[in-house]
């Protein structure tokens, strides 16, 4: 997949979608700082034993971008709430001593935290999701 270039090409974000709304609503998520160090964390999620964020990963299949950058959508994959919230416990866990500056450390640890307070909520409600990119 060629998400990783399309993140580096553009001032990406990522995002959560969830299969449905939470009866409660949520917080948006800024995403940025996660998009910016998605290396990163595929590094420190590599080093946890936990699945990359980037594997959470879906595009919807409309969206123009994959004809402008001629990539084949591949089908939405939906997952469970309880398979992200183990991936994002163990970065905010290794986050600290990841070597960011303290700033984009900040960052990061906030965009983790939001993810964190969505996915509890859905797990709870059994509300699947997927990561989305926007560009």
């Amino acid at each position: 997949m060629k998400i990783e270039v399309l993140l580096l090409a553009m001032g990406a974000a990522l995002y959560i979608v969830l299969e449905r709304d939470l009866p409660t609503g949520y917080a948006a998520m800024d995403g940025k700082a996660l998009a910016r160090h998605a290396d990163r964390l595929a590094e420190l999620a590599q080093q946890a034993g936990v699945p990359d964020l980037m594997t959470f990963c879906s595009f919807d299949a409309d969206d123009d971008l994959f004809e402008e950058f001629d990539i084949e959508p591949e089908p939405t994959v939906w997952h469970p709430a309880s398979a992200g919230l183990t991936t994002i416990r163990a970065l905010l866990t290794a986050i600290a001593a990841a070597g960011l500056e303290p700033e984009q450390a900040q960052w990061v640890q906030e965009d983790l935290q939001v993810a964190q307070i969505i996915l509890e909520q859905a797990e709870q409600l059994g509300i699947q999701w997927y990561l989305a990119v926007d560009f």
